[in-house]
């Protein structure tokens, strides 16, 4: 018998704790999907942090850095990304699943505040935020390890996602402001004009559209690319209110990272996995999530924990000893495919999260059946 579903009494409530509902099953899916995306794409990595002199340390002022005078030595760095690596392989099969969820965020964090110490702060910050709220969501409740040796069923929790979404509203937020602050609407200026001209001849990015991009003198076009950035960003926030609106702006959040991408050569793909966590896995058919419980009854268990071990860490060494692009990036079997096959890493990941991340959102507006399964 069920429990009776709570009541909540006043919009914000219901805001936080029903917006984004999502069954046990669309949850496990993401959280094998994540880790994926990891282990395919790479995990972080600091060892390369061990190369740099002392006299580029300048960690930010609340950071775990700011405690150090120095990057710490190799051993650690290199003892730190393996256990990021074992904790990626423990959350696919999900075994103790809310512990190594906040452990694998906590070890991200140290080694970010680190790599951060050059002075230049990532934007991939909200993507490691991932494991630490979904910890809470209980998203190792089926295709689990736990599953299998827990007795009474786990319950799930959406409260996480909808606090996703309000970090992906902030964070949008703060990128907006500085530029409506720093004078983007002036049409006397055209800022976005600016920072291509700085990645094209002083970077030297030169791919894929820039060669175009470097022609237009239109007035119109990069003042509508300043305004449109803008009100992108600074709209964000208030999208986060209705569901649907929000999907939709995930939907134009992919297209401003598509012409990110074409005119800058700026890969954007690690939001696309925290993009996908907004999907309403639960609109899958029931067919769907039986063939795979019964896929993942076969491969998700320890042997098969093992296994992947046993097959992924040679292929990581492998792709360590042998990888000709640097990265931050711990060196995924991807990563040396695409260099022995003389491709742009970047450009592949790019292309191939694009693809993925356009077809889940449309898919998720076109279909008019919801799924509030729980």
């Amino acid at each position: 018998m069920s429990s009776p579903k709570p009541i909540y009494n006043n919009w914000l409530d219901r805001w936080i704790f029903t917006s984004f509902p999502m069954s046990a099953e669309a949850l496990g899916l993401y959280r094998i999907l994540f880790a994926l995306y990891l282990l395919v794409w790479g995990v972080p990595n600091f060892e390369w942090i061990a190369d740099s002199p002392n006299s580029f340390f300048n960690p930010p002022t609340y950071s775990l850095g700011a405690l150090f005078n120095g990057f710490p030595p190799y051993w650690f760095l290199q003892g730190l990304s393996l256990f990021i690596l074992a904790l990626t392989m423990l959350l696919l099969f999900g075994w103790f699943t809310r512990w190594v969820s906040i452990a694998l965020c906590i070890a991200i964090v140290i080694g970010k505040s680190f790599s951060f110490s050059y002075g230049l702060i990532g934007q991939d910050l909200i993507v490691w935020l991932v494991p630490l709220l979904m910890s809470f969501s209980n998203w190792g409740s089926k295709y689990s390890i736990d599953a299998r040796r827990s007795s009474a069923p786990l319950v799930n929790s959406s409260w996480p996602i909808t606090m996703m979404a309000l970090l992906l509203g902030f964070g949008m937020f703060s990128a907006g402001v500085p530029k409506l602050m720093g004078g983007w609407l002036d049409l006397g200026t055209h800022a976005t004009r600016g920072h291509f001209f700085t990645q094209y001849y002083v970077i030297g990015n030169l791919k894929l559209l820039s060669s175009w991009a470097i022609n237009i003198t239109n007035p119109f076009f990069w003042e509508a690319m300043d305004w449109g950035a803008v009100l992108f960003e600074i709209l964000f926030l208030a999208a986060i209110i209705k569901p649907k609106w929000f999907r939709f702006w995930l939907l134009l959040s992919i297209g401003f990272h598509t012409t990110t991408f074409l005119l800058f050569n700026i890969s954007f793909h690690f939001q696309y996995i925290v993009y996908l966590l907004f999907i309403d896995w639960g609109k899958i058919t029931p067919s769907f999530y039986q063939r795979f419980q019964t896929l993942t009854n076969k491969l998700i268990n320890i042997k098969g924990l093992i296994v992947l071990a046993l097959l992924y860490i040679p292929l990581y060494i492998l792709a360590q000893e042998n990888t000709l692009q640097p990265t931050t990036l711990a060196p995924s079997p991807l990563l040396l495919a695409t260099d022995l096959l003389g491709l742009d890493y970047k450009l592949v990941v790019g292309i191939t999260a694009l693809m993925a991340a356009y077809a889940a959102v449309i898919w998720q507006l076109t279909t008019k059946r919801n799924s509030t399964t729980t």
